[in-house]
């Protein structure tokens, strides 16, 4: 089996385990047992030591120079702290399909940021699938007609966004390091800094759970999001970027609202509305056209 063949199946892998995240991570939530903080602090905990434990078999650990230093602090406030805040408290209020449609917007999103601060030039027919994409998160996020402030899906759906916005400015910003640094050293840094930040808010989050009223369940529950949704998921990730292009990589995110659609249907019976797959179809169409190049 060639590389670029496992790089694919890896990517597949990725897809199916982000997939089941959507209704394995917000059963914990749903049901009381954790904080989106207390929960963002285990996840982010258990892979930072997984990460480390990695980094220190592969016996060629490097260090991240003290100018970067500060670009790794940003992108670990946005990557880790930010983004799992937000997606933690998006999906305690959203329902699992909503948040991976919203997801997709990732791509769309980067480009923005790309354009904006690596002054990357955006083409008419990219700008034309912003705008589409937009529309179909709009619809989304207003599918009863307006923005209730009351609406627990409203606050839901716009945390997803936000968190998505999150992780594009991230994937913006951390190119840098990525060119510079080993993938693996990179994310181990990210992670540890982003730990700092998510323990100063998760303290007293932490304080209040009821850690020996868990069943064994929500245990395997909060364990997979740390070791396969988190640790695999980006060691997965940053391997498949090697053989394939980013273009390549980006594409199977929109699988992840299929995964989470069939996982919701299969799990807990839930139906996908029309304006839901109305939606989702208006982003991708949207961000398909934001994926187009010039011809050269």
């Amino acid at each position: 089996m060639s590389p670029r063949v496992r790089a694919h199946l890896a990517l597949l892998t990725v897809a199916l385990i982000y997939g089941a995240n959507y209704i394995i991570a917000r059963e914990v939530m749903v049901k009381g047992y954790l904080s989106p903080k207390a929960f963002i602090w285990l996840r982010v905990t258990g892979a930072s030591l997984l990460f480390l434990f990695t980094d220190r078999l592969t016996l060629s650990s490097e260090r991240i120079e003290r100018k970067d230093l500060l670009l790794l602090a940003v992108c670990a406030l946005f990557g880790v702290a930010l983004n799992q805040l937000l997606f933690f408290m998006g999906l305690e209020r959203t329902s699992p399909i909503n948040a991976s449609i919203i997801m997709i917007t990732t791509p769309m999103l980067v480009l923005i940021f790309a354009a904006l601060l690596l002054k990357e030039r955006i083409r008419i027919i990219q700008v034309l699938g912003i705008l589409i994409g937009g529309a179909g998160a709009a619809m989304l996020i207003l599918s009863k007609g307006k923005i209730a402030l009351d609406s627990g899906d409203t606050w839901g759906n716009v945390f997803i966004l936000l968190n998505a916005m999150s992780y594009a400015l991230y994937l913006v910003l951390v190119k840098r390091l990525m060119r510079k640094y080993r993938a693996l050293t990179v994310i181990k840094g990210v992670f540890l800094t982003g730990w700092i930040y998510i323990s100063l808010i998760a303290v007293l989050d932490l304080l209040d759970t009821a850690w020996s009223a868990m069943p064994g369940h929500i245990v395997a529950s909060i364990g997979y999001v740390i070791l396969f949704t988190t640790f695999l998921a980006y060691l997965l990730t940053a391997w498949a970027i090697k053989h394939l292009s980013s273009g390549v990589v980006g594409a199977y995110i929109y699988l992840q609202p299929v995964f989470a659609t069939a996982f919701s249907y299969l799990f807990l019976s839930e139906m996908i509305h029309l304006n839901q797959l109305l939606s989702g179809v208006i982003i991708a169409i949207g961000v398909m056209l934001t994926g187009k190049r010039a011809r050269h």
